[in-house]
Parts: C-alpha cells; sequence; structure tokens
C-alpha cells in the first residue's frame, strides 16, 4: 500500500506545533513555569517568542528572496526586463538593472509582509468576535456609503490634479494614453478596494481596538496612525541605489529603508501627508460606525495616484506643493487635516468604536 501524502498545509501546520512545542520547553527550562497556564501550556512568553519569531521571518525573506525571484522570472510570473538593444549602451542596461532591482525588493518586501502577517494571524487569532464589529456589514446595505466617500475623495484628488496642471508642473502627455488610463483606472479601482479593505480592517479596526483596550482612547488613534505612516516607507520606491540579488542585498535594501525612514528631509513630508490621511480615515470611521466609508475614500486615494500618471508628465519631479504622491505637500496637508476636523464626531459616545455598543445597538437605540 503506498504511503498516504501529507498536503503543504498540514505539514506547514505541524512544522509550526513543532516550533511551538520546543519554544514552550525553552520558556519552561528557564523557569516560566510561574506564569499562567496561558502563557506555558498554550502560548510561549512574548518576550521569547517575538525575538525569536521576528529573526525567523527576517533570515527566511533573506535567504528565500534570490531563489524564488529567479524562479518567479524562469517560470514567466515576473515579466522579465526586455534585453536591451545595444549592451554596450549604459542607458538600456541601467534601465533593465532598474527593473530587475525593483521586482527583486517586491518579492523580498512581500516575504517580510507575508512572514509577519503568518506570525500576526498565529498569535492574536484576529478573527475572533468577527467583522460586524468593525461595521463591516454586507456590502450591499452599505453601497452608497462606501460609494460616495470613493465619488468625493475622487472628485478632489482630481481638482487637485487640476491645479497643478494649471500652474504648468504637470502637462500632458503627447500624445495622451487614454487607453492605458482606462485600464488602470478599473486595474486600480479593484486592487484598491482590496488594499483598503485590507489595510482598514487591521489599522483603523483590529489595531485601534487593541490599542484602546491597552493605552485609552487618545492612543487608540495617534499609533495605528504612526503605524500606517511608517510602513509606507518600506517600498521598492524609495530605495536610492540597486541591491545584489543575494541574501546581503536583502539586508542591504532593509537597511536604506530604515535609513529612509528617519530622512526627514526624503520621507518627512510624505509621512506627515500619510498620518493627516490616517486620521482623516480615522475620522470616517468614528463618525458612522462603519469602516465602508474609510475603504472607499482610501480605494480613490490609491485610483488616483497610481492611474494619473499614464496621462501626464511631471516637471519638476518635486515642487514646493510635493511630488507625484500628492499627499507630500502642504495643498493637501491643508485638505486633508480640514477634512478629519470636519468629519470628527463632536459627541464621542456616538457611533465611537470605542463604545461597547454595537453600530447596529447604537442604530436601535438612537431610533427608539
Amino acid at each position: 500500500m503506498a504511503p498516504r501524502r501529507i498536503g503543504w498545509l498540514p505539514r506547514l501546520r505541524s512544522y509550526a506545533d513543532c516550533f511551538h512545542a520546543v519554544c514552550v520547553c525553552v520558556c519552561m527550562d528557564m523557569g516560566t513555569h510561574g506564569y499562567p497556564a496561558s502563557v506555558t501550556t498554550h502560548r510561549v512568553h512574548p518576550l521569547l517568542f517575538w525575538p525569536i519569531a521576528l529573526v525567523v521571518v527576517l533570515g527566511a525573506a533573506t535567504l528565500l528572496t534570490a531563489p524564488i525571484h529567479d524562479a518567479l522570472l524562469d517560470a514567466g510570473w515576473i515579466s522579465p526586463p526586455d534585453a536591451p538593444d545595444d549592451p554596450v549602451d549604459p542607458e538600456t542596461t541601467e534601465e533593465r538593472d532598474i527593473r530587475l532591482n525593483k521586482t527583486f525588493l517586491q518579492v523580498f518586501r512581500r516575504l517580510l509582509l507575508g512572514g509577519l502577517a503568518v506570525l500576526f494571524f498565529w498569535w492574536f487569532r484576529p478573527w475572533r468576535g468577527g467583522l460586524l464589529r468593525y461595521g463591516l456589514r454586507p456590502v450591499r446595505p452599505q453601497l452608497r456609503s462606501t460609494v460616495r466617500p470613493f465619488l468625493t475623495m475622487s472628485v478632489i484628488l482630481f481638482a487637485v490634479l487640476a491645479g497643478q496642471m494649471l500652474t504648468g508642473w504637470l502637462t500632458w502627455e503627447d500624445p495622451p494614453r487614454v487607453g492605458k488610463f482606462a485600464v488602470r483606472v478599473v486595474r486600480f479601482t479593484a486592487a484598491g478596494f482590496l488594499i483598503a479593505f485590507i489595510e482598514e480592517w487591521f489599522f483603523r479596526g483590529w489595531l485601534g481596538e487593541f490599542a484602546s483596550k491597552r493605552h485609552g482612547p487618545r492612543l487608540a488613534v495617534f499609533l495605528p496612525a504612526l503605524a500606517y505612516a511608517i510602513v509606507h516607507a518600506f517600498r521598492p520606491t524609495t530605495l536610492d541605489h540597486a541591491v545584489s540579488h543575494d541574501a546581503a542585498g536583502a539586508l542591504d535594501a532593509l537597511a536604506g529603508w530604515f535609513a529612509f525612514l528617519f530622512d526627514l528631509q526624503a520621507f518627512g513630508p510624505a509621512f506627515v501627508g500619510l498620518l493627516l490621511f490616517a486620521y482623516l480615515l480615522t475620522a470616517l470611521y468614528r463618525r458612522h460606525g462603519s469602516l465602508w466609508p474609510a475603504i472607499g475614500a482610501h480605494a480613490a486615494a490609491i485610483m488616483v495616484i497610481f492611474s494619473y500618471g499614464a496621462l501626464t508628465d511631471r516637471d519638476p519631479a518635486r515642487t514646493w506643493a510635493g511630488t507625484r504622491l500628492l499627499y507630500d505637500g502642504p495643498v493637501v496637508w491643508a485638505l486633508l487635516a480640514a477634512g478629519a476636523w470636519w468629519l470628527w464626531p463632536r459627541d464621542p459616545g456616538r457611533n465611537s468604536p470605542d463604545s461597547t455598543e454595537s453600530p447596529e445597538a447604537q442604530a436601535g437605540s438612537s431610533s427608539r
């Protein structure tokens, strides 16, 4: 009788259980038997678990990025750069290297985020309690509250772009690529809603609730906004130099991202804009008692920022009003700050995520 083949998911779970058991044995051997049973029998003590787990995730991502990147290129899942017409020409060779560098950094970043997501879900079990506590009822009843912020944010950002065209900072491409723009709008609208749903559930929903229970309502607003802004420093386009496509290059990229995070001149303006944008999204959540309006506004911002470049050229790349990101200049800062102030609920108890009542119960009590 042929041996039964074990699937990759049960095998991965068995590896995780073995790692958990080893850590528990280490904890008990270190004298942690005085901790509650939930620490030594159900979970490893966090002071031991998280340093080890983060080192494991970082090491795995560092070592696996190069072979996975090469495998994806060979399989055609990542489109390889076109071979330069003239291999001696430094310009064409540089363009090819830039594109390869970008795809390598994308793979490394996704491996890091994927590993951290596995740790997060395994440790915190955030699905407990469901999504209704964040006002995430089925989409159809919430369609209006999602579409209206999406359209409003789109109109505001396109108005900002129109103002930049009047100043001459932004010009139409010649010829304009209308077809490519339409494809980008559809593509980044779909991607925007998916990204916005995940980020709003995590930052405004779960992390805000977690911070509120641990640190109170004020830090429940600031800490998720701070985390949201920091995460956006770790993007492939933020590095100003190429890295080697190996483990050393992955570590070099990580060091470069941390250096960019603390570079006030390079990342400071974008950090301020991301912080204000996070406050605006929090205001939408607290005003409506649901994440759907924040998801709509967030998706619109992603769609506009990643789509308008198909029709326009920007010269110079940076002005006092910001860059192609739009949110790294004082004009959009003022709009975000004014929107957050206007939308912030004046009655802290009404529709507040910190309230013990669900949005449905609050709506019922207000109708009575």
